[in-house]
């Protein structure tokens, strides 16, 4: 396995060609030793008596020996090199991993931000769009952080920068809603990708209210597979690929308060 990935074939494929070279240079040798192509014989004559004898004479100087082993050496080291990726540029730099859940106004915030990708170390900076009050953007930490103080629906956009020559900025715009204290608001945004054929399971967090909450598919469908259970966990087999996108609406079923809606998006591989 080691050597197949750093030189690219498999030790029975290097055998192979070994083998293949010592049956054809055979083939070749028998043709030339025979005759059996005419003017072939001479030809080989005329290239062992005014072509090898000089390469011979290149090589009996050691700074030409010694220069060529070098550049054999550099060669060999290059393609490993290349095998192994080094010269490969990086991922294209990106956000990636959870959102910004929904919160409620008084509370512990605390959302982590995921970059990947580019040249590291990264920079983060707030673009456009501000945050709710009371929340603040680490660039040290890459998370936002706080209590927000402010109810509403809020669209904020973060920016990043790495480190390459190049300077590359990415910016993320993300969707939270901030609802008053104590009310019924689904927390979770974001929803892991999934892959066709494995088992998928996920859980949408809620908060506030106080009962039992119910469940349903608003608006799209699920990826073919999954089902939504009782207790708001995604749940199932995926059977195909593709990006889908649909709607939770959940309800509290004891409060008269309205019941709150949370759009995604799934990936299956």
């Amino acid at each position: 396995m080691i050597f197949r990935h750093y030189i690219g074939i498999s030790p029975l494929a290097l055998w192979f060609g070994i083998i293949n070279g010592i049956i054809w240079g055979g083939i070749i040798w028998l043709i030339i030793r025979f005759n059996v192509i005419p003017g072939l014989g001479k030809g080989m004559n005329f290239i062992g008596a005014k072509v090898f004898p000089p390469v011979r004479t290149f090589f009996k100087k050691p700074q030409y020996r010694y220069s060529t082993i070098l550049a054999v050496v550099v060669i060999i080291v290059l393609v490993v090199l290349w095998r192994v990726g080094v010269f490969s540029p990086p991922p294209p730099l990106q956000f990636s991993g959870v959102s910004p859940a929904n919160t409620s106004v008084g509370g512990a915030y605390t959302a982590n931000l995921t970059v990947t990708g580019g040249k590291k170390p990264y920079t983060l900076s707030m673009g456009s769009n501000n945050l709710p009050a009371g929340l603040t953007l680490d660039p040290a930490a890459s998370a936002i952080s706080g209590s927000p103080t402010t109810t509403g629906s809020y669209i904020i956009s973060i920016q990043v920068n790495d480190n390459s020559k190049k300077i590359t900025t990415v910016t993320k715009d993300y969707s939270i809603v901030v609802g008053a204290q104590g009310d019924f608001i689904i927390c979770s945004t974001f929803l892991p990708a999934g892959d066709k054929g494995k088992a998928y399971s996920s859980k949408i967090v809620a908060q506030g209210g106080a009962g039992l909450y119910l469940w349903g598919i608003g608006a799209g469908q699920l990826p073919p597979g999954l089902v939504l259970s009782a207790t708001g966990e995604i749940t199932g087999v995926p059977t195909a690929r593709g990006d889908f996108t649909f709607s939770i609406v959940a309800d509290d079923s004891v409060r008269s308060t309205p019941n709150f809606t949370q759009s995604y998006t799934v990936h299956i591989n």
